[in-house]
């Protein structure tokens, strides 16, 4: 079997520590489990634990955690000892400067292991308020590579726990050096595993006290609840609050930091020390005094921590119990739980407020009983459930809105949204075809006109110019359209070719 690092911490310079096992290594990759298990003549969790009991690692990458290079922030009158700072002109911001020390992370874990993004997440970050003593202690300190604002702000956070070091690979590991260089990748998972305070720097801000309460609830899985079939929303936690629960979610795992190559194994040999540091921008007062966010987020101005591990715990229980709401099986004559849903999402989503506006008043009386009644509003419902089930189909379909044509090229607001084949080029203009007729009936009963009748097509457009356009048929095309009381045009299909030879 394959050995791979324990989560144990272990310095191999202590007498017992974890060392390599004296075994050989046998090439077992191929093998099934039923096979290894065989083999071994043990069970298979009994051989998994010999495993996380097992370090195998290269004397250079242990050497490398042994004399763990990090930084400090030298105090303005300690300056001297590394030299004169080049003169630079005056700034709005204060530089600092930073010195270099060897520390062996296996004995010492009271350093700060920051993960973050090299690629600034705004094009107007800034560099050089920051000095680094260089790698070999010889001459002046230099301007550091890494932006002023991740400086700034993990030197708040470690101000306010009081811890000294800091390990940020940039600076830390000669990056002109290949051998280091991957001498420093293998040990990567030691550092952040070693490292009692890694942190991992986000930049998606929370941006209200409203995002701040539904985050506070989630941590404190104030509307979820454990059964035994699983998790449970509260039944009372309102279709509103999933939305925007799910679109903080969204907001926060879409930051740039979740993009980078090695932010897995960062976050995972962080452990349950891992801390994500995440910007806000509430005023500190209304922080401070409309909620527990102090005693939850801590006290750090403008950032809020999280315990990374909690933060996966109740991300994905919410996730797990919302997922319960889609898979609910959905009644024909009515729109369901899960679909409600899933179309004020997409409303959520949608930047025309005209449209969005339209279906969050069709979800307010889609299903009460003055809604019914009409061919018209009960086709509605249909398409609703037409174009729910095109979201959960996302990767053959796409959603394209749409307004009314007009013959002297007036603007009109969207209106519409109709289903799409992902086969269809995109950003091309494109035409649809849309009319709708109750069945009537005369003064006896009798049907005069017996049946609903409504037609979705997408079209070829000819006569642009003309007042009355000429359209082709391409296929039939679902939407949801809320084009109230818009007055009916005239359109000239050509006589199928079919029909003339009859």
């Amino acid at each position: 079997m394959a050995f791979e690092e324990t989560e144990r911490h272990a310095d191999p310079t202590r007498p017992g520590s974890g060392g390599a096992s004296g075994q050989a290594t046998i090439d077992d990759l191929g093998d099934s489990l039923s096979t290894i298990r065989e083999h071994y003549q043990k069970p298979l969790i009994t051989l998994l634990l010999d495993i996380q009991e097992t370090k195998i690692q290269s004397p250079k990458s242990m050497k490398f955690v042994q004399e763990l290079e990090c930084l400090f922030l030298l105090a303005d009158n300690n300056t001297r000892s590394l030299g004169a700072r080049p003169t630079e002109p005056k700034s709005a911001h204060p530089t600092a400067t930073f010195a270099r020390k060897h520390i062996n992370a296996f004995r010492e874990g009271e350093y700060v292991a920051l993960s973050y993004t090299w690629e600034p997440y705004l094009q107007l970050e800034t560099y050089g308020q920051y000095y680094v003593e260089p790698r070999n202690r010889e001459g002046r300190p230099k301007k550091s590579k890494v932006r002023d604002s991740v400086f700034e702000r993990i030197i708040k956070y470690m101000n306010r726990f009081n811890l000294r070091y800091l390990w940020i690979d940039k600076e830390c590991i000669a990056q002109e050096d290949s051998k280091e260089k991957e001498i420093a990748v293998q040990a990567m998972d030691q550092v952040y595993n070693c490292s009692i305070h890694p942190i991992g720097l986000l930049y998606q801000p929370i941006q209200s006290i409203a995002e701040l309460k539904l985050l506070a609830r989630l941590m404190t899985w104030d509307f979820i609840e454990k059964s035994e079939s699983g998790f449970e929303l509260d039944p009372e936690f309102l279709e509103e609050s999933k939305c925007n629960t799910l679109e903080l979610l969204e907001a926060i795992v879409s930051d740039v930091w979740w993009t980078r190559a090695w932010i897995y194994q960062e976050n995972y040999r962080g452990g349950t020390n891992m801390k994500l540091l995440i910007p806000h921008r509430i005023p500190q007062e209304d922080y401070q005094n409309r909620g527990p966010y102090v005693e939850l987020f801590g006290d750090i101005p403008g950032e809020i921590i999280l315990e990374s591990t909690k933060f996966h715990e109740a991300a994905t229980a919410f996730c797990l119990a919302l997922s319960k709401i889609f898979q609910h099986a959905e009644d024909d004559d009515c729109l369901g739980r899960g679909e409600r849903l899933v179309l004020r999402l997409l409303a959520k989503r949608i930047k025309h407020k005209g449209i969005r506006e339209d279906i969050y008043g069709f979800l307010k009386c889609v299903d009460t009983p003055e809604y019914g009644g009409s061919f018209v509003k009960e086709y509605q419902r249909y398409m609703a459930k037409e174009l729910v089930t095109a979201v959960n189909e996302g990767k053959h379909k796409r959603l394209r809105l749409a307004a009314l044509w007009h013959p002297n090229g007036w603007y009109s607001p969207y209106r519409a949204i109709f289903i799409c084949d992902r086969s269809e080029p995109e950003g091309s203009p494109s035409y649809a075809f849309t009319a709708s007729r109750e069945g009537q009936s005369n003064d006896s009963g009798r049907l005069i006109n017996d049946i609903d009748k409504h037609v979705s097509l997408a079209v070829d457009f000819f006569g642009e110019n003309e007042r009355t356009p000429f359209l082709y048929t391409r296929r039939w095309m679902h939407g949801l359209c809320f084009f109230y009381g818009c007055p009916r045009i005239e359109a000239v299909f050509p006589w199928p070719s079919a029909l003339s030879e009859i």
